[in-house]
């Protein structure tokens, strides 16, 4: 007879997210205690901040539709929630998925419409991949499921958890330079890939991020910490980019991964990433 499961101690996300930090919280959480505000550049689907427990919080991303999501939601909960749900009972299907993301890239829906469309997007869509071309375009294919999960229960623990936080679509810097004593400031940016090895290098919207906006992450990270702020960043285990952390004072730990865009999570390969700390704040 199969075991069942052992229930989870963490939030999960309500949305599906590339690079989520969702298994790695056991190592991330407790880097974050202690503190009395968190700062998330990168938020993506929001692992880190929806478990963090600190009762303030700024949360950022660059996809200003990831953005509207958390602020309609946060704001109009019923009526997302209301809106989405009838999304997902009545166009469940390729030809209906295809329809709702050509009416979504024409920007024919209001702020609440597009936070609801943007929800039955990323469950009907392959894998949950968030990905737009250079137009601006949401181009993930339809993923052909029978039935997909309405997250009913995440939300509403989003809504929960999200009161005291404040949602911005900004640039990265721009987030980073408000920190100050008493915060900490978790940044997960796209990943410096490994040799021979694609990586996650694009932000959602299709921009590269380059080895020139790591160490820029490293410099407004460092300006930071004078102010201080204890800073946390998430990365692949490129040598390239341990150099580069281990040369501005930071320590590293490594974490094993699951990498992959596989289905089944049995099927994704392993990996070693880091999480780079500020020494002088965090001793490990």
């Amino acid at each position: 007879m199969a075991r069942n499961k052992e229930p989870s101690p963490y939030v999960k996300p309500f949305l599906k997210w590339v690079g989520g930090k969702f298994l790695q919280l056991p190592d991330i959480l407790p880097l974050l205690e202690g503190h009395q505000r968190l700062i998330e550049p990168f938020a993506g689907g929001g692992s880190i901040f929806l478990n963090a427990g600190l009762k303030t919080a700024l949360i950022n991303d660059n996809c200003s539709d990831l953005i509207n999501t958390y602020q309609q939601l946060q704001e109009n909960a019923h009526d997302i929630i209301t809106r989405a749900f009838r999304l997902f009972q009545l166009y469940n299907g390729q030809a209906p998925y295809l329809r709702i993301r050509e009416k979504f890239n024409a920007g024919k829906y209001t702020p609440a419409e597009r936070a609801a469309v943007f929800i039955y997007l990323n469950r009907h869509c392959f894998n949950g991949l968030m990905r737009y071309n250079a137009k601006g375009e949401f181009n993930v294919g339809y993923g052909k499921y029978e039935s997909p999960y309405f997250p009913l229960e995440e939300m509403e623990n989003f809504i929960g958890c999200s009161e005291g936080m404040t949602f911005s679509c900004e640039d990265y810097s721009a987030v980073i330079e408000k920190a100050g004593a008493g915060d900490v400031v978790f940044c997960d940016p796209p990943y410096e890939p490994l040799p021979d090895k694609e990586g996650f290098t694009q932000y959602s919207n299709g921009t590269i991020f380059k080895m020139a906006d790591q160490k820029r992450l490293v410099k407004y990270a460092l300006e930071a910490h004078q102010r201080g702020a204890t800073i946390i960043i998430t990365n692949s285990g490129a040598e390239s980019i341990k150099e580069l952390y281990r040369a501005n004072g930071f320590d590293i730990r490594e974490v094993s991964v699951k990498r992959g865009m596989s289905s089944k999570s049995g099927d994704k390969p392993r990996a070693k990433d880091i999480i780079a700390v500020n020494k002088s704040l965090i001793p490990f």
